[in-house]
This record gives structure tokens, C-alpha cells and sequence, in this order.
């Protein structure tokens, strides 16, 4: 453990010393910093990215409009221009916010523009939305040749509701627009039906008007100049409950923020006066350091895993000259009994992304088959960029595991016949073997190929599943009203999604969920994913496959996939399971048969009830396979003095208990609830109180595990659980930001409550970091250090990464550069050195060092020393955002 965990036996462990300096451990991973696009000179605002096939596009503010390409999210590639105004149309200036939905074969760029006048009033009150479509997300994007709603208009931005596939049109509207409303009232947000690609119904709802201080245009109403701004709105949906997503205040200010609004129902029928919609304040995202300001207008996409849910927006990064010179920004978002968290804007490293642990796109040169990862059987080929085949054929994914639990994407498309039969795409939603087998298959009717089915079809212990058929009218609407040119939706490329939760399997069809099952013969049954053709038709198309393991639990079927050990669990109310026993004790209860060394356990929980002073309840972080090894993380019902976040350890084998207190702040409330998430990384947990990193912890826990929830003489209640295996492992260096529990102080300072640090000739102190509050000052001359131990380091390759800046005095015009160079040493062996670094005044400059641990030889400590060495004349070097990977 680390952080003064009581520690048992170890195999191994990491001594990590900073001589103006640091040391850690790890396993191979993939970071990033932001911005991740843009630039002073080469700006992104209002971005918004689709995902198509696997890959992303991204489209921001410009005219021309231009289109940015990404397999990860984080390196980004211009394509090129997509659309521009015209000065002999409607949308001849101001060329914003565009968005591209993808429609049954055909790719729909809405956007917002204006008549070009020297006239302010003529320019402002034209502003209107409008569409443009083409048959590639490259464009080039034709216009519709008129505006889609006769309103006054900006930041169009389309939502597709995953209950029943009708969209909406979200956008912000200029209430002083209306005879009867005042003109201070400024923009609001409002929701429209849209029932055809290039025309709203013009009956538009209200979602939110402006009400607080940060969302008027310079963040004072007392001044006299009241007018509120909402807009960029972006949807979610979540448990039933729809979440806008808006940005608040004038764009130019620092002020500019992110904040939401819920409601149950979407459209409330209430007209421009309605009143569903909740507004949650103070906004959740907003300026937090002199180095990141104003963030804003923001979309919402998934990883690459389709598990978690990725937010890009604009930011501005110090120094700016300009308050247009905006970048791009992308961050997970998270939620806790109904309310979002994001980290603040930092430029500090951060997980990137996280991937499955199978994905192809067939970016390959064309072939005869589609390679060694797949089990095939009748006709296949890579054809630009696609795996294709002939009718009654299908390919196993034999390169991943069999799974109990897993989410699967493939895009698929049938082939044009011109036969009578049904042109059809499908893939294998689960394959045990020939007697127990799931597919699914999208179809055209042979008579009308614009309209789709889904069929659901199988085998489960040799006996035949009664086939489902699952029409997909949004799919023929979006046909019937598409522009010339579109195809058929049997021969346009669809994204399949097939969750497996234990025994449940659920499909979802370009995004909205059309086929829910439970097959309880499926609750432990491991399977392999794939794609499958049938017989119908001329065969099909393939492209963007991913599978994550992954779950998540809404308690629907309360207890049903969950296995007990003591206590009494139930499901009082929709959406809650809860431990309901009043006899003291620890009672735990565990779901899933993937036991794994790294994965992601998090569930929204609140304590009810207590039945002692030494109340706790929380999650399993790690269980053992013959459960003699537990790892508990929970809260207390303690409020006096405060309350406590514990991690305990429970070895029955070996009869060791450890523990790791984190004191939580005053005034925290066990009876709302919050959200409990652990990162295991093989032996790094790191645990998560609503989204704050509460606990890093070192366990030395050499079995792989399953997640689970607990209480001790306490009862509970959960809601929104979920599991993923994760491929991206956190950064070990502990509080690489300096970040927590961290006070200014001198020289010497030692290591106290929560600094992983101990420090000698060093000291935090809060002068212009990287990023966030706090850096590390180590003086010149003294070889000051910060040292911590942990365990868990394995053989491998390391590259270890840090900020570094060199601070004169006294500071003035015409400062030499500062050279400096970092040193790591392994144990007694050689240094590896970096190469010079040339810092010129102040400035903070990226430095690393790549090294290795060695394999064999028995369970030894070893000692990583990193050195900076700096030129003379210095007064002191600052470090910060130290990572490991």
C-alpha cells in the first residue's frame, strides 16, 4: 500500500525519488494532454465529432467549414473543407455550429448563418438554421436550398430520442424575438419535433431561459446591462431521464461555463412557456486556473470502447491574444444519481480514452479473406476498406476470449440483388457452438428494399428460439423523406450495438434500442461474437466491429443476476436494489464470472439506515476467486467529527487485515446518494468518491477478481451500476499534480496525511503550475528530493514524463536560456539520461525518460531515482504533472 497503508508481505515494490526529482512503477499504457486540436493561429470552436463506422469526424465553426479525422479522439488529421456560405443565398455570413448526423445512408450537416449587412440589426435578426447533406462524411455537403424552421435561430442541434427513433431539434432560440417578452430576456433553449431531414414542425417547447448570474452576457446582472445567453445545447439520455447539456453567458467572457437541465420528457407539450425542464446550478463545468478559461459549447460522443461517454468542447489556453483563439478539448463525463461530473479543464496528462479489447476497421489492402483473427466459413474479402461476403457465410472473432458479459459493435450493410429475395446483414449477437447460438439480422422486404426489419433467431441447448421480427419504421421514414440519391435502408450501412448482461441481451439499432431479452440459460454462458450473413440476398458489408467486456445494472430485475453472501437484498423501488437486513455483519453480494486484473466497478449508492456506530457500505473492489481475499471500499455514517472513506482489506487465509482511512470533507451526507468508483491496474486501486480521486492505493494482489457491493451493520441502497474491462492503466506516480492535502511550505517539508511526497530541500507551492493549484519547487544546488514507495512494479518498459520550468531571481526581460537535463537510475545500475533541456525564461517545457526493469531474480525492492541537473544561476526548478506510463 501507499499513503501509510498498513502493508503485509510484498513481492515487490517501487521506490520513486524526485532529486528535483521523482520515481514510481507500472504497466504500458496511453495518455494524452489538451488541448488535442487547434491552435493561436488555427482555431476550433463549437466542435462537435460523429462517430461513423469506428472512426470520428469532427466539424467546427469556419467558413469554409472544415472536417477533422481521428481513430482515438486524440490525434486528429485535417481532411479537408466540407461546405461553405453563399452570398447569393440565406446563408451568406456567420457560418456556425455545425453538427452531422448520419440518416440511413446519407450524412446531414446542420448549422446555423445570417444575411451579410453593415446593418448590426439586419445581420442579427436573420439568423436562422439550416441543412445540408452528402453521401460521405468528407463531404462536400449540398445545401437544402432553404432555412429548416421560420424562427430566429442558433446551434441547431439534433437529438434522436433511443426509445423510439424520432428526432428532435434542439437549438437556441432569441425570446425577444416574441412581441410579448422583454428585450433583456435574451436566448433560451427550446425543443422541436422534427419529422423530415430539412423541416422543423415550427411548434417549438421551451427547455430553459436564463436565470443565473454566470449565464448573463458579462456575468453581472446588477449592472444594468441584464441579458441572458443560453446556447450550443447537447443531448443525453440516461435511466429514463433526458439531460441538456448548454453554454451559459457571452463566449468572450471568462465566465462562459457549462452547466444542464433534466427532465423526464423531451418534448412537454407545454409550448414556449413550459416549465419540465430542472436546471441544476452552479454550472459543472467552467474556468478553473489562469492557464485554461471560459469552456464551452461542447458535444457528447463514445470512446471507442461504447462504453463511456466523451465530452469535446472549447476551451481558451493561456496566453491568449485574442478571446476567438479557441482549441479543442475532450474529457469523460460521468454521472451520480442523476447529475453530471467532468474534470475541470487542465492541460495536465490524463487516461486517454479507453479502446476494446478487439477492434478492426479493415484498413488493409483488399484480400481473399479477412485474416488469422477470425474463424471463417463461405465467401469473404477485405474490399476498400470493408470485410464483404458472399450469402451464407459467416467469421467467428477467434482472437477474442469467449465472454459472459460484453458490448459488440459491427456496421453492416446488405449488398444490391436483384433477386426477389431478401437482401439481408447480420452477425452472431452470441456463438457458443453449433447447438447454442444467437444472430441478428437486418432485412429488406423483397418487395420494398426501404423497408427494414430486425430478425432475432436461434439455437440455445439444441432447442430453436422462436424468431423475432422487429420493424424499424425510423428507418423507412428516414428513407421516404430522404433527398434524391439515398438508398434503400437494407443497402445503407447500419450500427448494430449487442449488450450481453448476463443472461440479458439487448440490440440497439443506429442508436435507438429495438430488441430487449432475458435467456436465463445464458446468466454464465461464455460466447464469442461474429459476423453472419444469410442465405438471402447477394451478401453483405462490414466495417467498425469493437468488443468491450463490459455490464451495467439499472437493478430492473433487482437482484436477479447478483449472487449473495449473508444480509437480505431486494429491490424495494424501480431502479434500486438494496441490503435490507437489520442483523449486524458484513454482507456482500457479487455479480459476473470474469475474473480480471484490470477493470472499472462503480455504483451510485446511499446508507439509509444504521445499526451501529462502526456503520460502513460501499463496493467489493476485489474478490477472489474461493472469496479469501476481499477488498471493501466504502464510506462511514460517521458525520461527527467527519465522516470516512475506508478501504479494508480482508485476508481469511491469511488472517491479515489492512486498512487506509481517507478523511472526507465536513459536512458530507451518507443519506444522498454517491458514487463509489474503483480502477483496478493489476496491484493499483484507485478509488473514486463522486468523481474526486479519493484513495490510490498499492495491494498486493496477486488473483485476479470480481466487483461487488457490501455493507457492515448498515442498510443500503444502489442504483446505475456498471463493470468494463479497461485497456488504459492510471498514471503511478501518486498525486503526480501535487494536487492533494498539499500546503505551501519550505524546505524540508515532510510528508503529511494525504501527500504521497515525502520531501527534503523541496516545497508545493501554488506560483503559476502547469496545471491545477500546486507544483513542486526543488532549490538548485541542494539535490532536494521527494520520495515514495509503492508496491507492485513489474519488468517492463517505462517512459516517465514530467513539466519542468527554470525560475531566475530576480525575474526581468533578457533571460538566458535555462538548460537542465533528468536522470533515472534503476537500483545501482546505469543512468538513463534525457536529452538537454532549453527552457527559455519561465516557461514550462515537456520533459521524459525512457528506462526498464529487468525480468527474474526473486521478490526485490527496487530503488528509481530521477535526477535534474540545471545550469548555474538558478534560483529554484519547478516540476509538475509527473506521469508514468
Amino acid at each position: 500500500f501507499c499513503h501509510g497503508m498498513m502493508m503485509g508481505p510484498q513481492r515487490m515494490h517501487f521506490l520513486l525519488v524526485l532529486l528535483a526529482s521523482i520515481s514510481i512503477s507500472h504497466a504500458a499504457r496511453t495518455s494524452y494532454t489538451n488541448p488535442v486540436l487547434g491552435n493561436s493561429t488555427s482555431g476550433v470552436a463549437d466542435p462537435f465529432i460523429l462517430k461513423y463506422n469506428g472512426e470520428y469526424y469532427l466539424y467546427s465553426t469556419g467558413d469554409p467549414v472544415q472536417v477533422h479525422h481521428s481513430y482515438d479522439l486524440v490525434e486528429w488529421q485535417l481532411s479537408g473543407n466540407v461546405f461553405r456560405s453563399n452570398r447569393s443565398s440565406w446563408y451568406q455570413c456567420d457560418l456556425w455550429a455545425p453538427e452531422v448526423i448520419y440518416d440511413n445512408g446519407i450524412f446531414y450537416m446542420y448549422f446555423c448563418a445570417s444575411l451579410c449587412s453593415s446593418d448590426f440589426l439586419t445581420n442579427e435578426l436573420n439568423r436562422r438554421m439550416g441543412v445540408a447533406w452528402s453521401l460521405s462524411p468528407l463531404g462536400p455537403f449540398k445545401d437544402s436550398g432553404a432555412p429548416i424552421s421560420s424562427f430566429w435561430g442558433i446551434d441547431a442541434h439534433v437529438f434522436r430520442d433511443g426509445s423510439d427513433g424520432q428526432k428532435y431539434l434542439v437549438y437556441s432560440f432569441l425570446y425577444e424575438y416574441l412581441p410579448d417578452y422583454l428585450p433583456s430576456m435574451g436566448t433560451g433553449l427550446v425543443v422541436d419535433s422534427l419529422q423530415v431531414w430539412n423541416k422543423a414542425d415550427n411548434n417549438p417547447s421551451s427547455v430553459s431561459r436564463g436565470s443565473e448570474a454566470w449565464e448573463d452576457k458579462d456575468g453581472d446582472p446588477t449592472n444594468g446591462s441584464l441579458r441572458y445567453t443560453m446556447e450550443g445545447p447537447a443531448t443525453m439520455q440516461r435511466d429514463g431521464v433526458y439531460y441538456v447539456v448548454y453554454s451559459g453567458g457571452s463566449w468572450d467572457m471568462p465566465t462562459y461555463a457549462l452547466g444542464y437541465v433534466s427532465s423526464p420528457v423531451l418534448e412537454s407539450g407545454e409550448g414556449i412557456n413550459g416549465t419540465v425542464w430542472h436546471k441544476t446550478t452552479p454550472p459543472f463545468l467552467r474556468s478553473y486556473t489562469d492557464r485554461v478559461a471560459a469552456p464551452g459549447h461542447n458535444a457528447f460522443v463514445k470512446a471507442p470502447n461504447n462504453i463511456d461517454d466523451i465530452c469535446i468542447y472549447h476551451a481558451r489556453v493561456s496566453p491568449f491574444v485574442s478571446p476567438g483563439e479557441r482549441v479543442g478539448f475532450v474529457s469523460r463525463t460521468f454521472f451520480n444519481g442523476g447529475h453530471i461530473h467532468m474534470d475541470q479543464p487542465t492541460i495536465a496528462p490524463q487516461d486517454a480514452p479507453d479502446g476494446p479489447i478487439f477492434q478492426d476497421i479493415f484498413h488493409r489492402n483488399d484480400s481473399s479473406s479477412l485474416g488469422p483473427n477470425y474463424k471463417q466459413t463461405g465467401g469473404w474479402r477485405i474490399d476498400t476498406h470493408q470485410a464483404c461476403s458472399t450469402p451464407a457465410s459467416s467469421a467467428i472473432v477467434a482472437s477474442a476470449p469467449p465472454l459472459a458479459d460484453y458490448v459488440f459493435e459491427a456496421n453492416v450493410k446488405a449488398l444490391s440483388s436483384q433477386a426477389t429475395s431478401s437482401p439481408c446483414s447480420g452477425l452472431y449477437a452470441f456463438y457458443g457452438d453449433n447447438n447454442n447460438y444467437i444472430n441478428a439480422s437486418i432485412c429488406g422486404s423483397p418487395n420494398n428494399l426501404d423497408r427494414c426489419a430486425l430478425s432475432v433467431s436461434g439455437v440455445l441447448d439444441s432447442v430453436p428460439l422462436a424468431s423475432v421480427v422487429v420493424t424499424l419504421p425510423f428507418l423507412s421514414d428516414a428513407q421516404a423523406s430522404a433527398p434524391s440519391g439515398a438508398p434503400p435502408c437494407s443497402l445503407a450501412y447500419h450500427q448494430i450495438i449487442v449488450t450481453k448482461a448476463a443472461g440479458q441481451l439487448l440490440i440497439a439499432v443506429d442508436g435507438v434500442n429495438v430488441f430487449s431479452q432475458i435467456y436465463k440459460a445464458l446468466w454464465h454462458s461464455e460466447g464469442y461474437v461474429g459476423l453472419q450473413t444469410p442465405a438471402s440476398g447477394a451478401g453483405a458489408c462490414y466495417d467498425g466491429l469493437a468488443l468491450t467486456p463490459a455490464w451495467s445494472d439499472s437493478f430492473l430485475q433487482g437482484a436477479m443476476w447478483w449472487t449473495a453472501n449473508g444480509g437480505t437484498w431486494s429491490s424495494p423501488a424501480q431502479n434500486v436494489l438494496a441490503q435490507v437486513s437489520t442483523a449486524k455483519g458484513t454482507f456482500y453480494t457479487t455479480r459476473g464470472i470474469l475474473y480480471d486484473t484490470q477493470y472499472e466497478f462503480g455504483v451510485d449508492m446511499m446508507i439509509n439506515s444504521v445499526d451501529s456506530t462502526n456503520s460502513t457500505a460501499g463496493i467489493v473492489a476485489a474478490i477472489s476467486q474461493t472469496g479469501e481475499d476481499i477488498i471493501y471500499a466504502g464510506f462511514t455514517s460517521t458525520i461527527w467529527p467527519m465522516a470516512n472513506f475506508i478501504v479494508t482489506r480482508v485476508n481469511s487465509q491469511t488472517g491479515q487485515t489492512s486498512q487506509n482511512i481517507t478523511i472526507l470533507p465536513r459536512g458530507f451526507q451518507r443519506q444522498l446518494f454517491h458514487n463509489i468508483r474503483v480502477v483496478r491496474h493489476n496491484n493499483l486501486f484507485s478509488f473514486y468518491l463522486d468523481n474526486k480521486l479519493t484513495a490510490d492505493v498499492f495491494i498486493d494482489f496477486p488473483s485476479p477478481s470480481i466487483p461487488g457491493l457490501f455493507t457492515t451493520n448498515a442498510r443500503a441502497m444502489f442504483s446505475s451500476s456498471w463493470y468494463k474491462h479497461t485497456l488504459v492503466p492510471g498514471n503511478l506516480a501518486l498525486n503526480g499534480g501535487f494536487e492533494d492535502d498539499q500546503v505551501d511550505g519550505g524546505a524540508g517539508t515532510t510528508a503529511t496525511k494525504g501527500n504521497a511526497w515525502a520531501l527534503t530541500n523541496a516545497y508545493m507551492s501554488m506560483a503559476g503550475p502547469h496545471s491545477g493549484m500546486r507544483k513542486l519547487v526543488v532549490t538548485s544546488g541542494t539535490k532536494g528530493s521527494a520520495v515514495q514507495t509503492c508496491s507492485g512494479l513489474g519488468p517492463g518498459a517505462y517512459v516517465l514524463s514530467a513539466y519542468v520550468n527554470c525560475e531566475y531571481s530576480p525575474f526581468g526581460s533578457g533571460l538566458p536560456l535555462c538548460s537542465s537535463s533528468l536522470q533515472v537510475q534503476v537500483d545501482n545500475g546505469p543512468p538513463y539520461v534525457n536529452s538537454t533541456v532549453n527552457t527559455a525564461g519561465a516557461e514550462w517545457t515537456p520533459v521524459q525518460v525512457a528506462f526498464s526493469i529487468s525480468p527474474g531474480g526473486d521478490a526485490a525492492t527496487h530503488t528509481v531515482t530521477v535526477q535534474w541537473t540545471a545550469s548555474a544561476g538558478l534560483n529554484a526548478i519547478s516540476l509538475d504533472d509527473v506521469f508514468l506510463q
